[in-house]
């Protein structure tokens, strides 16, 4: 029976996380350069083999970290960091275990109750309605008895770079249960 106490559970890869993956080796590569526009959600979608939300929750994972950049009505670039920090953050991003769920929770709690009060401070007109459209979306999938975890985590994400803070940007995106 020791043996079975010297196993470790296995992580299978989500597929936001094989996206990441593959868009980093893009980048990584060369392949993509800094500044360069990437192709659209839909046709990123298709390319896959996934559903739109997952190309979507991995861009704005990526852009959250400042790897992307999304310019509305232009789309989605590459930003201009260098391969041994995206490296470094990606590797972060995918490989992140989160084994005490209930310390993850309590730590985001925490950092939120004073996130949200900087957000309020600092939001502007944009915030409100990224936060009013995420909240809504939310919203939308509870009352439809559906899941709404990528749902909640964009909001919560919109309560962060309302702060304009970039450190606690990065504190909430890690604390943000996969």
């Amino acid at each position: 029976m020791d043996l079975i106490n010297n196993l470790q559970s296995i992580r299978v890869e989500t597929p936001v996380d094989m996206i990441i993956s593959q868009l980093k080796h893009l980048i990584t590569s060369g392949q993509l350069k800094p500044g360069e526009r990437l192709p659209a959600e839909r046709l990123l979608a298709e390319k896959f083999g996934v559903g739109r939300s997952y190309v979507r929750e991995a861009i704005l994972k990526l852009e959250f970290y400042g790897l992307l950049k999304i310019s509305p009505q232009s789309g989605t670039y590459v930003s201009g960091l260098s391969i041994k920090v995206l490296d470094n953050m990606l590797t972060d991003i995918i490989k992140f275990n989160k084994d005490d769920f209930n310390a993850l929770i309590e730590a985001r709690y925490y950092l939120e109750l004073d996130a949200v009060r900087l957000a309020a401070e600092r939001r502007t007109d944009e915030d409100i309605a990224a936060l009013r459209t995420a909240l809504e979306e939310y919203e939308a999938k509870i009352n439809t008895g559906q899941d709404a975890v990528q749902e909640d985590m964009l909001f919560h994400i919109r309560i962060a770079q309302s702060t304009k803070n970039s450190v606690i940007e990065s504190m909430i995106f890690i604390l943000i249960p996969d």
